[in-house]
Formats: structure tokens, sequence, C-alpha cells
């Protein structure tokens, strides 16, 4: 009887050894998956990383380019402005186009619709 006792007792530390054996197993492996899953989302985060940093270059070179040509568009747009005869000579000229000097004793508001008339102002 001792023989029986003493080999169960045997298979059962055995056992014990084996299951603590595949838990620890387990547990290598779970560790192992988790150490690769670590790596493959720093990898991914680098590459997002990557991809963001140039992304934001590109903008901002794309913005830089579009902002310089504003700048170049309202530089002309001053060139051409100095060279533009001002408000008072145009309205000068219209009004000695409009309203002979000949004709006198025209009243404003009839100056301000022939002015409205010749600009094709509603």
């Amino acid at each position: 009887m001792t023989n029986v006792w003493w080999e169960a007792e045997r298979i059962a530390q055995g056992q014990q050894r084996l299951q603590a054996c595949l838990t620890w197993e387990a547990i290598k492996k779970i560790e192992r998956k988790f150490v690769e899953k670590e790596k493959q989302g720093q990898r991914l985060y680098a590459h997002l990383q990557r991809n963001c940093a140039k992304r934001t270059a590109e903008l901002e070179y794309m913005c830089g380019h579009k902002r310089q040509q504003m700048v170049d568009a309202y530089t002309q747009l001053d060139k051409g402005l100095e060279t533009f005869p001002p408000a008072f000579e145009i309205l000068n000229i219209v009004n000695e186009r409009s309203w002979p000097m000949t004709t006198p004793g025209i009243a404003n508001k009839d100056k301000a619709s022939s002015l409205s008339s010749c600009l094709n102002i509603q």
C-alpha cells in the first residue's frame, strides 16, 4: 500500500510540476507576444511620426509658396495702383465727357444720375 501511495504522490507532484511548467511556458509565450506587439507598436508609431513630419513639411512648403504668391500678387497690385490715375482724375475725365462746359445749370442730382448711367451703375 505504501508503494501505491508513494506512486500516487509522485504522479500528483509530477502533474503539478507539469502544470506549473505549462503555465510558465504559457506566460513566456504571452510575454513574447506582448514584446512583439510592443515592438510593432513602436515601429508603427515611428512610421506615423515620419509620415506626419513629412506631411507637415509639405504643408509648410505649400503654405509658404501660397503666401509668397499672395505677397507677389499684392506687390503687383500695389505697383499697378501706383501707375493708375487717382479717383478724382477719373471723375474729372467722366465729368468732361458727360457734361460739356457749355451746358449751364445742371443740378447735382442730374449729374449723379448722368454719372451712374455713364458708368453703367444701377
